[in-house]
C-alpha cells in the first residue's frame, strides 16, 4: 500500500499530514437549525449517481429520516417535511451505484480530497486501515 491523496486535478501524490477534511464547511448547521428553507444548501441530489449527499457530513444518505435524526438531531416534526421533500428523488442503493473510471473529476459535495491508501497490485483505494497481508507491497 502507498499513501496518497486522491485529487483528479493533480493525480495521485504523496502528501504530508495536512488533512483538508479538517477545515470548516460553510454549510455547517447547528442541531435543529436545518429547515425546509435551507435544506438544499446542506443536502443535494447527485443526479448522475442518483444519490442524496449531505454536504455537512460529506457522505451519501441512504435513509433521510435516520440521517436527520442521528446526525442533525432534528425532532420528528422537523424531519417529516424534509423527508417528504427528498422523497421526490429516485435514489439507488449503494451497491447499485455505477462508479466512474479513475481518475475522474472530484465531487464537490463530498468536500476536498482525502488522504488514503492504494494497493499497488489491484489499485483498491481505502481511507481505513487494512489487514497486515493487504499492506504488503506486491
Amino acid at each position: 500500500m502507498m499513501k496518497f491523496t486522491w485529487d483528479s486535478r493533480q493525480g495521485v501524490e504523496e502528501r504530508s499530514n495536512n488533512n483538508p477534511r479538517n477545515n470548516n464547511s460553510q454549510t455547517r448547521t447547528q442541531p435543529g437549525k436545518l429547515t425546509i428553507e435551507n435544506c438544499d444548501d446542506v443536502i443535494c441530489f447527485l443526479e448522475y449517481f442518483r444519490v442524496l449527499v449531505c454536504k455537512e457530513h460529506r457522505t451519501a444518505i441512504i435513509n433521510v429520516d435516520k440521517h436527520l435524526l442521528q446526525h442533525h438531531a432534528l425532532p420528528a416534526a422537523l424531519r417529516r417535511p424534509l423527508v417528504e421533500h427528498y422523497s421526490q428523488y429516485e435514489t439507488v442503493q449503494p451497491k447499485a451505484i455505477e462508479l466512474p473510471e479513475q481518475p475522474t473529476n472530484p465531487i464537490d459535495a463530498l468536500g476536498p480530497p482525502l488522504e488514503g491508501l492504494q494497493c499497488k497490485a489491484c489499485r483498491y483505494i481505502t481511507t481505513r486501515h487494512v489487514n497486515k497481508q493487504a499492506k504488503l507491497d506486491i
